[in-house]
């Protein structure tokens, strides 16, 4: 069992690694052909399909995890649950698509780019079928890997044979839709394999799933209001210039979650299925190695970008956006904050069935969201949303953690916190020897991360001797070798 929790973390960090890497790829080659207005364009068209992507979504990815992973082990079982949730998303679906339908033809901004929110629908309807949810309940992260990936790369290798002139703003926009739909494709038919449409034949029990559907959903749009919030203020309050400098920090900010957050679709079925079999010193045992790991990375990345905040804004922004280094490092602890903070929401309040708390913790991270926005923002402009925003999501931690204590007896390991944080000081120094040695400041970000990176795995490998990176060397290495991992669990 902890060879196959292993095999999928590795999976999953291919995953991520991609996820990161391949859109870097073709991204600066299209901005530069198709000009900020053809970006632009296509962004803001993709983000209000988005919305009704995520409100058709219903929580489903979510819920469809954590309930297929109890009854996996049975034919009958799972392929029910699947098609009551599909059934759920059909309904809502088309009650999406009749708003979205009224609203952009309704709303004159919409008029002069028709034709993308007509095939936008397109991309409603395929979300039906978004069945990852399934397979990660079932564990089979190799083939999302494969699957993904694979379809990543023909991605790039059509963007680049078909992106030229800003002509193809709508081929660019079309890109998406043709990749979901090969997805769609290959999903319902390696489906099949799993599931029984026997039980189609008996009465499905949708009723059973819409009050904890309708509170994921809360939680989501609770989570999207409190995430907004501070964006919306500070256009009001400070203005433009402002939102400018705290998005460009928040959005670096945010590029080392998904390297942080890699274990949580790994552990999440797990620790369903553990729950349900009331096995708490195996709930205990997953959750205390996954804080491990969102503290072993998180700390060093949050110390290394408070350090080179400066070198990191003016090669991602340019000088012109230096009034949002102070801002970034204001942030950067929320890259340790959010990674705990989902130990205790995802993977422990879901599985456990607490919506309820769940969503009180984020109405919590709302409302003080709210006030200190309001209050912080005509102060220190965009480092007082920056200041709302780290102060909001630590509320949201300590209050998921204290509803998870009620219930299961777990500990946030501070001493290892204080212990990484300690260990990283020499990092300022590697810092301060890059800027010694260049000027430039591409060469003096990757020269730090370099001595820092080299510096912190030799510190865990050979004086520490942390297991965990051990595990993770070993697992690569069985993977590049195909022999089994030695190092035990």
């Amino acid at each position: 069992m902890m060879v196959k929790l292993k095999t999928n973390a590795f999976y999953n960090i291919l995953l991520t690694g991609s996820g990161l890497v391949l859109p870097l790829i073709t991204f600066p080659y299209v901005t530069r052909i198709l000009a900020p207005e053809g970006i632009g364009h296509v962004n803001f068209a993709n983000s209000f399909i988005q919305y009704f992507v995520i409100l058709t979504s219903l929580g489903i990815p979510l819920y469809g995890i954590r309930e297929v992973a109890k009854v996996k082990e049975s034919l009958v079982a799972r392929s029910k649950i699947l098609f009551e949730l599909l059934s759920i998303k059909v309904g809502c679906t088309i009650v999406g698509i009749l708003i979205y339908l009224l609203l952009i033809f309704t709303i004159g901004k919409f008029h002069d780019s028709l034709i993308y929110y007509l095939l936008g629908i397109s991309t409603i309807i395929i979300g039906i079928f978004d069945l990852n949810y399934f397979f990660y309940a079932l564990e089979d992260f190799k083939y999302i890997t494969i699957r993904t990936v694979f379809f990543q790369v023909v991605s790039v290798i059509i963007t680049f044979i078909l992106i030229k002139t800003k002509e193809d703003t709508l081929i660019y926009f079309c890109i998406p839709i043709l990749i979901s739909l090969l997805n769609t494709v290959i999903n319902t038919k390696y489906i099949l394999k799993f599931i029984d449409f026997k039980v189609l034949s008996s009465k499905l029990d949708i009723r059973t799933h819409i009050k904890p559907l309708l509170l994921l959903f809360s939680v989501m749009v609770f989570t999207s209001i409190y995430n907004l919030l501070d964006t919306t203020i500070l256009g009001f309050i400070a203005g433009d210039a402002s939102v400018g400098f705290y998005t460009v920090a928040s959005r670096i900010n945010k590029i080392p979650l998904s390297l942080i957050m890699v274990l949580v679709p790994v552990m999440l079925p797990r620790i369903s299925v553990e729950f349900k079999n009331e096995n708490h010193t195996e709930i205990n045992r997953l959750i205390s190695k996954t804080l491990q790991f969102v503290i072993l990375l998180g700390v060093p990345i949050m110390v290394g970008l408070y350090l080179l905040a400066p070198e990191i804004i003016t090669l991602f922004s340019g000088k012109a956006f230096s009034s949002s280094i102070t801002t970034l490092r204001i942030m950067c602890p929320i890259i340790l904050v959010i990674g705990m903070t989902t130990n205790f929401s995802t993977q422990l309040l879901i599985p456990m069935g607490k919506d309820k708390q769940l969503l009180n913790a984020v109405i919590m991270g709302t409302v003080v969201s709210l006030i200190l926005n309001i209050t912080l923002i005509p102060v220190f402009q965009e480092n007082g949303a920056a200041i709302s925003n780290l102060l909001a999501e630590l509320v949201v931690l300590v209050s998921c953690y204290l509803y998870v204590r009620k219930s299961i007896e777990v500990k946030i390991p501070f001493q290892q916190i204080i212990l990484l944080t300690v260990l990283c000081m020499p990092f300022f120094g590697f810092v301060i020897l890059s800027r010694v040695i260049f000027s430039i400041p591409i060469f003096v970000l990757l020269s730090a991360v370099c001595f820092c990176a080299l510096y912190f795995l030799i510190l865990q490998v050979f004086v520490l001797k942390n297991t965990m990176i051990l595990e993770v060397v070993s697992t690569v290495k069985s993977k590049i070798s195909k022999k089994p991992s030695n190092f035990p669990a």
